[in-house]
């Protein structure tokens, strides 16, 4: 028996070790990437997903449906499960007025930054629909963050969010190492901008010389990021003029 591995099911290696691919399929040989065409070293098989939680998550089921319709959809390792009801046992005594599928989706979101896998707000609400913006979550977010109910996680590095990119979109790595070159350049310039804002400035003035992927829509991929067009084309033009000026001055 063989095929993809399933929302509904859990296993140990959830991307390919080789080439970061999560799209797998497991076999009575092993696991093998659809991408690269490479056998795992380590056999693995998948398992399905027991939501088992200890007695005090009992008074969660709200939480539990939201955090199971998720799971269904989509593969998150247990460890993401299990981080996600420890978090929300604090969170939901806390801002017991708010949407359990806010809560949820903040909760998860600061267990993929625990974990080091990049997410964006974007993403989890694609995966649970909820009525309050991407704004909301992120203040909701630094809330927590701010009173230490969250541990504080350093920003997702370039390496991290590129390969969250490579991940999602099934970008070919060639145009990553494409990118690389013009973020190191706006890096210089933009130096206080956040790494998301940054990256997303350099795949624009790419798809402007049409040396991005063909495949992705440069759009998709700011949302993704949680980045707007608006704000990308400010950059831009902030590095452009900035640039000019320290040619002029030369």
């Amino acid at each position: 028996m063989s095929g993809f591995i399933t929302g509904e099911m859990y296993q140990e290696c959830e991307n390919c070790e080789f080439c970061g691919s999560v799209m797998l399929i497991f076999h009575s040989e092993g696991i093998t990437c659809s991408e690269c065409s490479r056998v795992a070293r380590c056999v693995t098989h998948p398992q399905p997903t027991i939501m088992s939680y200890p007695p005090d998550y009992r008074n969660l089921q709200s939480c539990e449906q939201v955090i199971k319709e998720i799971t269904n959809r989509i593969g998150i390792s247990k460890h993401i499960i299990d981080r996600c009801f420890v978090l929300l046992s604090d969170v939901k005594q806390i801002f017991k007025s708010k949407s359990i599928g806010d809560l949820v989706l903040v909760c998860m979101f600061q267990a993929y930054r625990e974990k080091r896998v990049f997410i964006s707000f974007y993403r989890l609400r694609e995966y649970y629909p909820t009525s309050s913006s991407i704004s909301i979550l992120n203040d909701l977010f630094h809330k927590l963050t701010s009173s230490n109910v969250f541990i504080l996680t350093p920003p997702y590095t370039y390496s991290e969010i590129t390969e969250g990119l490579v991940s999602y979109f099934r970008i070919p790595n060639k145009f990553i190492n494409l990118i690389e070159p013009s973020y190191i350049e706006i890096s210089k310039t933009l130096k206080y901008d956040p790494i998301p804002i940054k990256l997303a400035c350099a795949i624009q003035m790419m798809s402007i010389k049409n040396m991005f992927c063909g495949c992705v829509g440069v759009c998709e991929v700011f949302h993704f990021l949680c980045v707007k067009k608006s704000t990308v084309l400010i950059k831009i033009r902030k590095f452009k003029k900035l640039l000019t000026s320290k040619y002029d001055s030369k």
